[in-house]
């Protein structure tokens, strides 16, 4: 849904969307630079860096912080699942949509989704269930995203109770 309404805005066709999108992330990591505030640059993870959580249900994901952020006031969470084959840095990269959501004042969270093997290629999806013969990863993701909105809140001040969760294709069936 907030994938849609932003291509509306942009007023192009998806085609265009995603390849204007593609020319423009070798920008992403001064983007993310310039993202970030002073505060959030001295934790362990950030500015285009992955933060990781250890064991089963661990895994990888990606911050982008309002650019007004202070270090103190407390940042409303927004997880924002990739789709299938793609990633949580990919989603940083997307300056449109880390811009609207970073100017409404909430803290994009971009998790990744495990590596499985589908149709013979290593690739990043979503499972949120159990599955029968072909399981989408060894984790269950639900509790790895668990892991990770009190992973944010351990690292930085955050308004729980403002969260928002929305995804791409399959990560919208994960949201």
């Amino acid at each position: 849904m907030v994938i849609a309404q932003l291509l509306k805005r942009v007023g192009c066709a998806m085609r265009l969307c995603l390849a204007g999108l593609a020319g423009l992330a070798y920008m992403s990591g001064l983007a993310a630079i310039l993202a970030f505030p002073a505060a959030a640059q001295e934790r362990s993870c950030g500015l285009g860096h992955p933060c990781s959580l250890a064991g089963p249900d661990g895994g990888t994901y990606y911050l982008a912080f309002p650019a007004n952020w202070d270090g103190k006031e407390p940042l409303k969470p927004f997880v924002f699942f990739h789709g299938h084959n793609g990633s949580g840095a990919g989603e940083i990269r997307n300056r449109i949509l880390v811009r609207g959501v970073t100017s409404r004042g909430y803290l994009m969270i971009a998790p990744d989704g495990p590596l499985f093997d589908f149709r013979g290629r290593s690739v990043r999806g979503w499972a949120a269930r159990a599955e029968g013969a072909n399981p989408r990863g060894k984790r269950n993701d639900i509790r790895f995203v668990e892991r990770v909105l009190a992973d944010v809140a351990k690292r930085f001040p955050v308004a729980p109770n403002e969260t928002v969760v929305s995804g791409f294709s399959s990560g919208g069936s994960m949201a």
